[in-house]
């Protein structure tokens, strides 16, 4: 594909990428359900062919064209019959392979193709006979085909040609001359693809150290392959894509390359595709309803080529805009389950995942929606237990969720219960101060209560479980001194009031015990003594 001076610049960029890309999940990274189809008559082609339907090429070389329909499309296939028609005549047939093929080139050439041009499609021929490397052969593999002339397409990292009678004479079948946009790879060049196939794994250190940089680069980067026809038609889709973006149409190419991609994949091409879904990040507004999809695109790449803190930080910036700056909560949540759905690494998931769920939680809090807050913010806190501020966001929303106006009796009970379900499942909490605190009080408060409403069984247990939880807790930041008195007072007082004076004595020398210089509990036992 010989680039004049208009395209060099997207040239370079092309060939630099499709020598350093390497993608280890190629075949993840673009499904058919990705693809945004232009015309019904390229849906309807192009799925055919890539679900072997189908082996209509000449239709999937004619569709990459927006213009082109299903009547165009028997124009043409009509107008290359015709002349096929002729080639099947005694006059062609008694020719010996070489001369037949050298004059099908010539009449082929002579009847369509008229001008050369850049980045122009197959359809062009047909159109204006406006033609180059790719379309050129497209036409010819289509006359071949109908006549069954074997043949093979050669590409190279800037041209692609025919070679007809592959097995015998090896023909080759030129539409254009390829030096004519010629690009010429300096030493520097070179010398850093020598040093990618090195660095991954592709030559060893010995071929390295007894092969000159010339050898090396042209045994493994000028050295044709050979591709098919669902290949070829990739091809195009690739050209359209240049010619997309040096008109900086960043989101048009990179649909190009995705269906470039699905026909001819593989690790020459997979940077190409990276490298245009990341023009179109760059470029994208944060808040259109697509910008996930993207970046969802994007998280197939990661591995060696994109980081998990560049996945990271981009999501970051998402939230920050989306949610945060916008407040467009529907739009994140579904941002979010897009992206969510793209990662396959689960600390880089998990990553994501914290950070939707703090922040989605803290704005709820913000808000004083407490309880719409705790599950979110529970979630971010399970991903990171070692995290201060989930632990305390998450805290806090467990805290300001009670009605603190009816902590006695059954709610307090059933909070309580809650609170000792999160201890359990989160051990961590058992040192965070506001939450063990939070526990230690309400079990003061049910003693209280349970005492003062003459139920000792329970009174009895809360009175316990405070002993207990206060046995092993911080007393000093705790600061507790306030709340200890009166529920250890009301139990003396029930203890006295049925009689059992011993039984009294002992809850206030208990209560002493935590609190030595109160003053009620002091001369409440002075009493009884």
């Amino acid at each position: 594909m010989s680039q004049n001076r208009l395209y060099h610049r997207f040239v370079l960029l092309f060939i630099l990428l499709i020598a350093f890309g390497t993608i280890s999940r190629a075949d993840s990274l673009v499904s058919i359900n990705d693809l945004n189809f232009h015309s019904a008559f390229e849906r309807k082609t192009f799925t055919a062919v890539l679900n072997d339907q189908s082996d209509d090429y000449f239709a999937l070389f004619l569709c990459a064209d927006s213009a082109i329909n299903e009547s165009d499309y028997q124009a043409y296939k009509q107008k290359l019959g015709k002349v096929i028609e002729e080639y099947e005549q005694p006059s062609y047939q008694k020719l010996k392979s070489p001369k037949f093929i050298k004059q099908i080139y010539k009449n082929t050439h002579t009847t369509f193709l008229d001008k050369y041009e850049e980045l122009t499609t197959f359809a062009q021929i047909f159109k204006t006979g406006v033609y180059q490397c790719v379309s050129g052969s497209m036409l010819y593999a289509s006359v071949f085909d109908a006549l069954g002339i074997p043949y093979i397409i050669n590409e190279l990292p800037a041209h692609v040609f025919l070679s007809a009678y592959p097995e015998t004479y090896r023909i080759t079948v030129e539409t254009t001359n390829p030096t004519m946009g010629v690009v010429i790879y300096d030493q520097h060049f070179k010398a850093n693809f020598v040093t990618y196939l090195k660095e991954n794994k592709l030559i060893s250190s010995t071929e390295q150290d007894t092969s000159n940089l010339d050898g090396l680069f042209y045994k493994y980067y000028m050295k044709p392959e050979t591709i098919d026809r669902k290949q070829l038609a990739g091809l195009q889709y690739y050209n359209l894509a240049i010619s997309e973006l040096q008109n900086q149409n960043f989101v048009q190419a990179f649909h190009f390359v995705e269906k470039g991609y699905v026909l001819h994949p593989g690790k020459k091409y997979a940077f190409f595709l990276l490298t245009s879904l990341g023009d179109v990040i760059d470029h994208i507004n944060v808040t259109d309803k697509d910008y996930a999809r993207y970046l969802g695109k994007l998280c197939r790449f990661q591995g060696k080529t994109i980081t998990s803190d560049r996945l990271i930080g981009l999501f970051q910036q998402l939230t920050d805009r989306q949610l945060n700056y916008e407040g467009n909560t529907g739009l994140y949540d579904s941002s979010f389950q897009i992206v969510a759905r793209e990662v396959s690494d689960s600390a880089t998931k998990n990553e994501i995942s914290f950070i939707y769920h703090i922040e989605r939680g803290r704005l709820l809090f913000n808000q004083e929606r407490y309880s719409e807050s705790k599950p979110y913010l529970e979630m971010a806190y399970s991903l990171k237990q070692n995290n201060h501020d989930a632990e305390l966001i998450f805290v806090g929303s467990v805290l300001s969720s009670i009605n603190s106006r009816h902590m006695g009796g059954e709610y307090g009970e059933r909070i309580l219960e809650e609170c000792d379900k999160y201890a359990s499942k989160y051990p961590n909490l058992a040192n965070q101060i506001q939450f063990e605190r939070f526990r230690i009080l309400v079990c003061l408060g049910l003693m209280d209560g349970y005492f003062f409403n003459k139920n000792v069984e329970k009174a009895e247990h809360y009175r316990h479980r405070f002993e207990g939880l206060y046995e092993g807790a911080d007393k000093q930041s705790l600061n507790l001194y306030n709340g200890i008195p009166m529920p250890y007072s009301t139990g003396a007082a029930y203890y006295f009031m049925i009689g059992n004076n011993k039984k009294a004595k002992e809850i206030l020398k208990k209560g002493l015990e935590y609190v030595p210089d109160d003053y009620m509990l002091k001369s409440r036992l002075n009493a009884l003594n």
